[in-house]
């Protein structure tokens, strides 16, 4: 699985802004919840994937430096847990 992520270092696309739920979790002005992470996020959340590729990239698409980081996976035995708050997505 390819997949970017916020990078905890992304201050201008909202990183460290709203109320924070939990580690790297925020809820935005308008209600929405918004995670930026960093490696040591991707190692917890993506416990049971084989980790084949982890970057930070600087991208500059969107008009200000946009920090994301990109990710490359793999199954381990066929399936995995995805754990993004509190609660558990299985992906088999």
């Amino acid at each position: 699985m390819l997949f970017r992520v916020n990078s905890v270092k992304d201050v201008d696309h909202g990183a460290g802004e709203g109320k924070e739920i939990e580690s790297h979790l925020y809820e935005t002005a308008d209600g929405r919840l918004k995670r930026f992470f960093d490696e040591k996020d991707i190692q917890k959340f993506f416990a049971d994937w084989e980790k084949l590729y982890i970057h930070e990239e600087v991208m500059g698409r969107y008009g200000t430096k946009k920090y994301c980081g990109e990710v490359l996976l793999r199954l381990i035995n066929n399936f995995a847990t995805i754990y993004l708050t509190d609660t558990k997505f299985k992906i088999f």
